[in-house]
Order: C-alpha cells, then sequence, then structure tokens
C-alpha cells in the first residue's frame, strides 16, 4: 500500500547533483505502509513524517582542519541534522514491526556505522523543541568484517573491513525493529550512518535522519534515553579510529560511538 504518489519535478541540475552527492531517504516502509522521506530538491516540500532540513542529504561534519572549528557533534545540528524541523505529519508502526529506509544512494567507500535511536515526544512530535528531546539507541551496526576483503563478488574492496556502510552502498536500504517492548505514543525515530574513512585526516561525517512514529502496542517500557547533543564525546575511541588499520594486519575492534544500546 503507498500512501504518496510520486509527482516528477524539474528542478536545478546542480541542486539535484548536491542532494546526490552522499545520499537521502526517499521513502521508507513502516510495516507494510510507503511513507515519503524528506527530498531537499523537492519544493515546496510534500507532507511527510520526515523531517526537514537545509542540507538535504543531512551532513553534519567536523574537520579539525578547519580552524576555528566547533565540535559540532554536540550542537543542535546532531540532533536531527542542520536546522532540523519536525515533520508535519506522523507515521504509524506496531512495536515489533520493522521500518525499511529506502536510501537513493550511498557511496562505495564511506565507511562507518549506521545507527537507530528513539525519543519520546511525550506529546505531538510536529511540534516538538528537539533540544528537550531524550534519545535512547534500538540498533546499531558497524564493523561486520575485519577481512579487507569484500563479502561479495559484485561488490569492491575499499582496502578497509566490511562495514554497516557497505551493506548501505551495496542494497540502498537499513532496517530496524520497533522493540516490541516499547511503550505506545509519540516517538521520533533517528536514524543515522556515520562516514569514518578520513578520520586519519581528523574529520568525521555524520548524516541523521528523523521521522515522526506514533507507536501503537501493549508494551510498558519507558527507556531513559540522553539529550540529542549529549549522544558523543569527541574523546570516544571511534573518533580516532583508523578505518584502513595498520598495513598487512587485521584489523582491531571498533566500538561503536555513542550510548549503551537498549535492548527491550
Amino acid at each position: 500500500m503507498l500512501f504518496f504518489k510520486i509527482n516528477i519535478l524539474v528542478v536545478s541540475s546542480t541542486l539535484m547533483q548536491y542532494v546526490a552527492a552522499h545520499g537521502f531517504i526517499p521513502s521508507f516502509t513502516a510495516g507494510t505502509i510507503t511513507y515519503p522521506g524528506y527530498n531537499y530538491s523537492v519544493q515546496p516540500a510534500i507532507k511527510t513524517p520526515a523531517w526537514s532540513n537545509t542540507i538535504g542529504e543531512a551532513y553534519v561534519g567536523y574537520k579539525e582542519s578547519e580552524s576555528p572549528t566547533p565540535w559540532r557533534l554536540n550542537t543542535d545540528d546532531i540532533i536531527c541534522a542542520q536546522n532540523g524541523t519536525p515533520g508535519v505529519t506522523s507515521a504509524t508502526i506496531q512495536a515489533g514491526q520493522k521500518i525499511t529506509f529506502h536510501w537513493s544512494t550511498w557511496p562505495i567507500g564511506h565507511l562507518g556505522p549506521v545507527i537507530t535511536y528513539m525519543a519520546n515526544c511525550n506529546a505531538s512530535c510536529q511540534t516538538v523543541d528537539k533540544t528537550k528531546l531524550q534519545f535512547f539507541k534500538i540498533a546499531e551496526s558497524g564493523l561486520l568484517n575485519k577481512s579487507r576483503s569484500s563479502p561479495y563478488p559484485d561488490y569492491p574492496s575499499t582496502g578497509s573491513g566490511f562495514w554497516a556502510g557497505d551493506i548501505l552502498s551495496y542494497n540502498r536500504t537499513s532496517e530496524v525493529t520497533i522493540p516490541k517492548s516499547l511503550a505506545p505514543g509519540n516517538y521520533v525515530v533517528r536514524h543515522e550512518t556515520m562516514g569514518m574513512q578520513h578520520i586519519f585526516l581528523k574529520e568525521i561525517q555524520a548524516y541523521p535522519f528523523c521521522f515522526n512514529f506514533i507507536v501503537n502496542g501493549s508494551g510498558t517500557a519507558h527507556p531513559k534515553g540522553v539529550l540529542g547533543t549529549q549522544l558523543y564525546n569527541k574523546n570516544e575511541s571511534a573518533f580516532s579510529y583508523d578505518v584502513y588499520g595498520p598495513a598487512n594486519q587485521t584489523l582491531p575492534d571498533f566500538k561503536i560511538p555513542g550510548p549503551p544500546l537498549w535492548v527491550g
């Protein structure tokens, strides 16, 4: 069942190339219903549960070489991307059901984890103050294989291990299941991928995408969370991890950044 119809609009080629440079989530499926995501190149924006932002691909970066550069992974931008604004509707899902995010693309060689958080809006997510949202982690995936070869014959080796970001590049989809024990309510789902491939240059890339959800079910769990600006610490080992590692050696363990995983 489709929630929307796709309208073909003419947009400038420059804007399309900019938005497509890394990738975005033009649609997602919650249970059996497919909803539109936020597409920066479609203006005026269509009604969607996805949060809008002013960069399209939700990039929030840090480069030590750009001085003075704040640690932007502790600014409001990291919550739901630059100038993130709540979606005007909400998707509906049953606790225990799966969300599938359909990506436009994700570049080969953008190596790093894929992480999903949720935060209870306690009222309407359409009018929530994002700086008050407290996020708990429901899913994470990082370094899947320390081998420097690709497990897929038709997917090139990047010279690093095989990462959650590689799965995203290969399939152009990512999935998460809403914990069955979660209490019903209005939630923001924050789905994020990171690019760690330039850490040796002291550069980190984060791409947080947010979506409004109404969760139904009979669960009773109310997980504690942390503010979006407190999800990451600059001194976490992940942010100094060399994804290419020592030459001709097995990659060391990688600890996914952020708070501990909540298992509902």
